[in-house]
């Protein structure tokens, strides 16, 4: 955005006189707005009589940033609210500008404290207080210099306490993750070594079972050692960590400080030199002053960052131990899962009849895996205690694989539900109809209220549980009478807009229901009624959620000229759902191309798509873009460089065929 643009203030800022003859016609200039990272934050035309005050005001409602918080400088050079664009000098761009302009006024905007943009403000009008703001400034850059520098010996031996702590920790995390992925090796050896000898006898098999539990055994107990360092490092670290963090965010606080400091001194020298406010030896110690802030907020800069690089080195190291220690907890988990998934049922296929039977031996599956149930015996799916133990093991899962029996128990069922609501469907019929095991399983999640009874589906109270445990969903599974009651409708919609279609056909007559639906998403414009999808207001209020639900709209809203307008200006694609006439206006296809770009132009009418500055505005919009997503992308390489993704163009409606009404 610099690399075409060259502005310079008029020597003295003296020769107010100079128009035209300068190279900017009476008509106006384009001007561009820079924040401080070079981002730009406005640009169009504006007539050349427009004060800086005016800039600061459009700033201020493109972007937000206060006007009195504002600090505009051209060419570096601080510039005063009453100063006019026509007191600068423009030269001519080439192909960045509409041709109506003849030349660019380069702005960049700094936020600072209020009280400095006075100061600076009173200083452009009056040079009698310079000298006294000089002194002050060059007092409050040194004091600030001094507190960095402080504050930055204060971090270095804070981060020095916690490198020593970190280093003790990182010695203990190690050791415990060494011995527990021994632990963790022995187990799937022994695994291996198991299953390649074992001999294909029952009793083999059962030995064999035997032997790997009791590795499975040493594997839990240094897991449970390796979690308690982990544990105890959380609090012995702590402290260090938050001292460390404390101190490197009031040095870095610090150092912001003098930072502005800094900045301050140079917009003070920039008008010195500009408006020769100071004598040449006084012009010298100020810039001198300048120039050692500068190498001094330099070397505190490179004495931060190493200090942050050594503490993020620390970290690292100590977070790679337990990333390990986390792997070999992982590693350990997995053999244990195997036990569960693998060894278990391997023995319950290979070991004699008789092992099947052993109730211990099923209950110490089942207590491994829930879900462990499905091949277990068909004796212990009628057995109370083993069926109970796999539901809590399982979420109430396993709920499926119990006896018809059980499945009537209401204990069992209780005990499923209340886990996994969609156990329900996997409950006997008479519970389904139960209101207390219905209530239990749609307050888990509301939507296993489609399991329920059909006459609990009337009941209120299990609907509206349903319906606020599900984000609404469940009001589809309810009874028609409730999903045509206002308040169980409500209560949906408000969790999901889209619920909409499901609520009765009279409340999508319901103007203010339907309204705060399309207010949260506008495409829950399509299940509203046809009167009131033609309700202007209704329809206003989807296109500001989403611009893409004017394709719901009624024809004579699509019609309606404001509405696509604002619906165009947010997608130019909605370009494609307006009246066939509003395709063939002018304004409107501008707004859809200015943000849509060459895709929006093909929903205009035949007539306006080869218009040339209507393909040209595409080509502007194309070319805008790509710079944003270039721009985001240094953003995300570096984090300290913003892409351009603020722009905002002044470029709303012609009124003259050279100026550009704001």
């Amino acid at each position: 955005a610099r690399s075409a643009v060259v502005a310079t203030p008029m020597e003295g800022h003296a020769t107010a006189a100079a128009t035209a003859a300068d190279g900017c016609v009476a008509a106006g200039c384009w001007v561009r707005v820079l924040a401080a990272t070079g981002q730009v934050l406005l640009q169009g035309t504006l007539e050349d009589s427009t004060t800086m005050g005016t800039v600061k005001e459009e700033i201020e409602k493109a972007d937000g940033m206060p006007a009195a918080e504002q600090l505009l400088t051209v060419d570096g050079v601080p510039v005063a609210d009453r100063e006019v664009l026509r007191r600068f000098k423009f030269s001519p761009l080439e192909g960045d500008t509409p041709r109506a302009a003849p030349g660019v006024v380069e702005v960049s905007v700094r936020r600072v404290s209020p009280e400095w943009a006075r100061l600076v403000e009173e200083l452009l009008k009056s040079p009698t207080d310079f000298d006294e703001a000089r002194a002050r400034v060059c007092g409050e850059a040194n004091i600030a210099l001094q507190v960095a520098r402080e504050r930055g010996m204060h971090l270095k031996s804070l981060v020095q306490d916690m490198d020593i702590v970190f280093k003790d920790s990182l010695k203990r995390v190690n050791e415990s993750g060494s011995a527990l992925l021994a632990a963790a090796g022995d187990l799937q050896r022994n695994r291996d070594t198991v299953f390649e000898i074992v001999p294909r006898s029952s009793k083999g098999c059962r030995q064999a079972a035997e032997e790997l539990m009791v590795c499975r055994s040493s594997v839990l107990t240094a897991v449970q050692t390796n979690g308690q360092v982990l544990l105890n490092m959380r609090a012995e670290l702590g402290p260090a960590h938050k001292a460390a963090l404390k101190g490197l965010r009031e040095s870095g606080a610090a150092l912001a400080h003098a930072r502005e400091a800094w900045r301050r001194e140079g917009e003070l020298l920039r008008i010195a030199q500009a408006h020769g406010r100071l004598a040449a030896e006084s012009m010298e110690e100020l810039a001198r002053s300048y120039a050692a802030s500068l190498r001094a907020i330099t070397r505190n800069g490179r004495e931060l960052e190493a200090t942050a690089e050594a503490l993020s080195s620390s970290r690292q190291a100590y977070r790679r131990a337990v990333v390990v220690n986390r792997n070999a907890i992982r590693q350990a988990e997995a053999s244990l899962q195997r036990d569960q998934e693998v060894i278990f049922g391997w023995a319950v296929d290979h070991v004699s009849d008789v092992r099947k039977t052993d109730r211990k031996f099923i209950m110490t599956v089942i207590e491994a895996n829930g879900e462990a149930l499905e091949r277990a015996p068909e004796e212990f799916r009628h057995d109370r205690e083993v069926v109970l133990l796999a539901v809590t093991q399982s979420d109430g899962w396993a709920l499926q694989f119990a006896s018809e029996e059980l499945r009537k128990d209401r204990e069992v069922v209780m005990a499923a539900v209340r886990r996994n609501g969609w156990a329900l469907e996997h409950a006997s019929e008479d519970l389904k109809r139960d209101r207390g095991v219905v209530l239990a399983a749609v307050q888990a999640n509301g939507e296993a209220l489609e399991f329920a009874g059909e006459a609990l589906k009337h009941n209120r109270e299990i609907v509206l549980t349903a319906v606020r445990r599900s984000g609404g969903w469940a009001l589809q599974a309810a009874a028609a009478e409730l999903r045509a009651d206002p308040e169980v409708a409500a209560t949906a919609v408000r969790q999901n807009s889209l619920i909409l279609e499901h609520v009765g056909e009279a409340l999508r007559c319901n103007r203010e229901l339907v309204l705060a639906a399309v207010g949260a998403n506008g495409l829950a414009l399509e299940h509203a009624s046809p009167a009131l999808r033609e309700d202007r207001a209704v329809v206003e209020a989807a296109v500001r959620s989403n611009p893409l639900a004017l394709r719901f709209a009624g024809a004579p809203v699509r019609g309606d000229r404001e509405v696509v307008h604002a619906a165009v200006s947010k997608d130019g694609y909605a370009l494609q759902w307006a009246s066939d006439e509003l395709r063939k206006n002018r304004d409107v296809v501008m707004a859809a191309v200015f943000e849509g770009g060459p895709g929006a132009l093909e929903f205009a009418c035949h007539e306006l798509r080869g218009d040339p500055q209507l393909v040209a505005a595409a080509m502007l919009t194309t070319k805008r873009k790509r710079q944003q997503e270039e721009g985001a992308a240094g953003a995300d390489s570096d984090p300290a460089v913003p892409g351009e993704s603020g722009v905002s163009t002044w470029n709303v409606s012609r009124e003259g065929p050279e100026c550009v009404q704001l």
